[in-house]
């Protein structure tokens, strides 16, 4: 499976709901909950964020970044936005 069908496949299998109880806390970042599935014999089973992971063979972060793009998958073609750095040199040194 090639990185881009991986992507497709993520994507396709893994859904995202909201949190269903909400924190004391207002300052929770959690705002959803994702469930991972697997097709095993076509049906979607689901499975554990491990077992998902490890059969893949995909790191969690990986699967975190495909799922929180804005963009669709098809738009891959399109450039993407430079954002300019600055490095230490560009600033005045502190002494």
């Amino acid at each position: 499976m090639s990185w881009h069908e991986k992507k497709m496949y993520t994507a396709s299998m893994v859904d995202k709901t909201p949190t269903t109880r909400k924190t004391k806390n207002s300052n929770s970042r959690r705002s959803d909950t994702k469930v991972y599935y697997l097709k095993v014999n076509d049906k979607k089973e689901r499975v554990c964020l491990k077992t998902f992971l490890e059969t893949l063979g995909i790191k969690e972060w990986t699967v975190r970044y495909w799922l929180g793009e804005k963009t669709t998958i098809d738009n891959e073609s399109e450039p993407s936005a430079v954002v300019a750095t600055e490095t230490k040199k560009n600033h005045p040194e502190n002494t």
